[in-house]
């Protein structure tokens, strides 16, 4: 009995040992794997193309060029003279990645070479080699140059203006051959995109930390826009202060007689913007244009002193009284006159004006941090020197007086002050038509 009990174990063990088998075969029988790897095309081409000659270049022969047709130049050389101090070579060419990888910086160079171009020669002291993109900004390794973008690139080669005698060449000078070449890799974890180019331009010589007061700063996509630099500010001065060079574009027209002749309106080219046409009033003209009312009502008084938000427990003056919050509502010129101004918008300021400009700027990339107009402290500052009943009209703050316009700072109740070009520090009433709209612009230094 005790024998058949084992055999019975073993076979039963046999039975699952087979069911097992059955079970694993079973589930492998029905895994099934299945798809499909597509292999895309790729192509690598990353070439130079559309090569542009600088005016006041010296000749070159050869001049460089490209195979534009066949898209696969990756090198340049040109060779030329220079004569003279001063003299220089430049040109632009696009970088172009037409393939299908991304790609990266790996290294750029622009060499000079002798013995027909087949051995490397050090640059003379009297030569500057220089390789950036077309807006000044420099080339560095892992620059992304993406599937189906192009990069301006702008080669220049000058004989230095300020060398030294001792590094003058001491023959005639012979033809110098340069090679131009660019190498790209594909792109890895490293890529990164470039900087982008500056909004502002600098007065030559000079940086973000080395400004002086009336230093002219304008944006490069309009250079018409101009800016003239009054003060650092901030808690470690990290912010730059600029007064705009001229007014706006806005307001109204009025002939020498102080008669009514038209006002600005968006269909005008400019409208909004600087333009040195609108001055406001300019003794002898014989227009006046870009005119405004400060307000269209004196919103800082509450009747007999100033309101304790403008200023210390609404008696002291001057006070600042610019409030684009609570009063900027466009000016409704179609509505009846009357003895000076042609809107009845009871909300109306210039701070209009001031935020559509904030707005313009903005649209050029600009990073603005504050818009608003010149304070009576900004203007009585050393730094510009108004004083008493005038302001200069000669010196480094000459540039206070380019236009008559608002301050953002009342005198007394009804009166705001105001700058003339003759240099003339005055305060007219809040709905005088003599004055227009000269913004002031607060940057991050690291902006410029």
């Amino acid at each position: 009995m005790k024998r058949d009990r084992k055999e019975n174990i073993k076979l039963l063990a046999l039975a699952l040992i087979l069911l097992l088998g059955i079970g694993f075969a079973a589930i492998a029988t029905q895994l099934k794997i299945e798809g499909t790897l597509d292999v895309a095309k790729t192509s690598w081409n990353v070439h130079l193309e559309n090569v542009n000659i600088t005016p006041g270049s010296v000749t070159a022969n050869p001049a460089p060029t490209t195979d534009d047709e066949n898209k696969n130049t990756t090198e340049i050389a040109y060779s030329m003279s220079f004569n003279k101090p001063g003299d220089f070579y430049e040109f632009t060419v696009d970088m172009v990645n037409s393939g299908t990888i991304d790609a990266m910086v790996d290294s750029v160079s622009n060499l000079l070479y002798e013995n027909n171009g087949t051995t490397l020669k050090t640059l003379p002291a009297y030569l500057d080699s220089k390789v950036t993109y077309a807006d000044g900004i420099t080339i560095e390794q892992n620059h992304y140059l993406k599937v189906n973008t192009t990069e301006k690139i702008k080669v220049r080669v000058e004989f230095k203006k300020d060398i030294s005698i001792s590094d003058l060449p001491s023959s005639s000078s012979d033809t110098m051959k340069f090679i131009f070449k660019a190498d790209y890799k594909q792109a890895d974890e490293y890529a990164e995109d470039r900087p982008l180019p500056p909004e502002w331009t600098l007065p030559a010589g000079k940086t973000a930390t080395t400004l002086s007061v009336g230093d002219e700063i304008c944006l490069i996509d309009d250079p018409t826009q101009c800016f003239n630099f009054i003060k650092y500010d901030g808690t470690n001065n990290e912010d730059v202060v600029m007064l705009s060079k001229y007014n706006l574009k806005v307001g109204e027209i009025y002939d020498s007689s102080w008669n009514k002749t038209g006002e600005y309106t968006s269909a005008d080219t400019g409208y909004g913007k600087q333009s040195s046409d609108a001055k406001g009033y300019i003794s002898g003209a014989s227009s006046f244009n870009g005119t405004a009312a400060f307000s269209a009502t004196n919103y800082w008084s509450n009747g007999s002193s100033l309101k304790p938000e403008y200023g210390t427990n609404g008696t002291s003056s001057p006070a600042d009284v610019y409030d684009p919050v609570n009063y900027k509502t466009e000016p409704d010129f179609s509505t009846t006159c009357d003895s000076t101004h042609c809107f009845k918008t009871p909300g109306y300021s210039v701070a209009y004006y001031v935020e559509n400009y904030k707005t313009i700027l903005t649209g050029y990339g600009a990073t603005i941090k504050e818009a608003r107009l010149l304070k009576y402290s900004e203007a009585t500052d050393s730094s510009i020197g108004c004083s008493g009943s005038s302001c200069p009209t000669t010196g480094d703050s000459a540039f206070i007086t380019n236009t008559s316009f608002w301050l953002g700072s009342a005198y007394i109740n009804g009166y705001v002050w105001n700058v003339y070009p003759d240099g003339f520090f005055d305060n007219d009433t809040f709905r005088g038509n003599a004055v227009g709209v000269r913004p002031v612009i607060v940057i991050s230094k690291s902006d410029l």
